[in-house]
């Protein structure tokens, strides 16, 4: 019995070690800045930090207003940082908006510190894409926009 639970224990310990060094997503560079303009930052009625754009739709000719949830942006010590799940940042951070720069789409905040200081801070968004109108996060979360 000793023997079993000791092989359990070191299987289950390997897979713990390299599920650690795994990523739980791979991002990939955001596409919807080609095909949207009017690129901004909102809340929607939830309180849900968004991203809104007017985009193209797949006939290259009609052009429809679109949000997708920002879903896995955390505040870590006044620095923006991407992640999965529920965005927790606009609880701390303030001045937020969207600026197209370098071919990305960043987020630019002031955050502050566990010491109350705001520091100014931006990060790239990934996987953000339009797909025929409709903006989408590809990141773990909560997808629901409520306008």
């Amino acid at each position: 019995m000793f023997k079993k639970s000791l092989k359990l224990s070191v299987c289950i310990s390997a897979l713990v070690v390299a599920g650690a060094s795994v990523p739980v997503h791979a991002q990939s560079a955001s596409t919807f800045q080609k095909t949207c303009d009017n690129i901004r930052y909102g809340v929607d009625k939830a309180g849900t930090p968004i991203v809104q754009a007017a985009c193209l739709k797949a006939d290259g000719k009609t052009r429809v207003e679109s949000a997708a949830a920002l879903r896995g942006f955390q505040n870590k010590e006044g620095r923006l940082t991407a992640g999965a799940g529920l965005s927790s940042f606009q609880k701390s951070c303030s001045d937020m908006k969207m600026e197209v720069r370098d071919g990305h789409v960043h987020l630019k905040a002031n955050c502050k510190k566990s010491s109350g200081e705001p520091v100014p801070t931006s990060t790239i968004l990934y996987d953000v894409s339009n797909n025929d109108g409709v903006l989408k996060h590809k990141v773990a979360g909560n997808d629901k926009v409520v306008m």
